[in-house]
């Protein structure tokens, strides 16, 4: 078993389950790139270990949730989360599909990685409906979402990019004001190590 980090095993009759976890990766006070004036990265990755050598997953949702709310669905599958479908790489922003990452499956003992990368820079000035009053401007900070297969990155996105893309979507809790949560999300049969900590990654 992976230190630190999670086993993670459910069996084929469990229901929807998101686990975040209990210390944010990405603390608004502490890492925010407009107070520290450098960048702050996030990332998470998770390895197949079924037993017996058996594909043994039905469902896996890896990535992040924004806030200390309880959260109730997979990551990426409702307000604030982000979260990428490790099999067939569908990616979800806060409730909407935002795009399809070629992962190459997820085979047993191949590792998916997700992360945020936060930087200072400009996106045009556009001021998000998650800060209109706060007082706060997120215009200077950039997220830059990847997505990474064994160690090497496959797909990677700024947010703002994916909003272009895409209507409806909205990177509301993402605008770096927010504290985040490394966050899996389950359903049905799964048998994972979840890596937190870099000197585990492959990445």
């Amino acid at each position: 078993q992976p230190s630190p980090g999670w086993r993670i095993e459910t069996k084929p009759r469990d229901l929807e389950l998101c686990i975040p976890t209990a210390l944010p990766a990405y603390s608004a006070i502490l890492h925010s790139p407009l107070a520290t004036k450098h960048s702050r990265m996030v990332y998470v990755e998770a390895e197949n270990r079924p037993r017996h050598g058996e594909d043994a997953i039905d469902y896996l949702m890896l990535g992040f949730v924004a806030g200390g709310d309880r959260v109730l669905k997979m990551p990426g599958h409702e307000r604030w989360s982000i979260g990428v479908q490790c099999f067939d790489g569908r990616l979800y922003l806060n409730g909407h599909f935002a795009d399809t990452i070629m992962t190459r499956g997820f085979k047993p003992g191949q590792r998916i990685g997700i992360g945020l990368n936060f930087t200072i820079g400009d996106h045009g000035g556009r001021q998000t409906q998650g800060n209109v009053g706060t007082g706060v401007t997120s215009s200077s900070i950039v997220v830059e979402v990847f997505v990474t297969s064994d160690g090497e990155t496959i797909w990677s996105r700024k947010m703002y990019e994916l909003l272009k893309r895409h209507e409806g979507l909205s990177d509301q809790g993402w605008e770096g004001l927010h504290d985040l949560y490394a966050a899996v999300g389950t359903m049905g049969e799964a048998n994972v190590d979840v890596l937190l900590e870099k000197n585990h990654w492959k990445y």
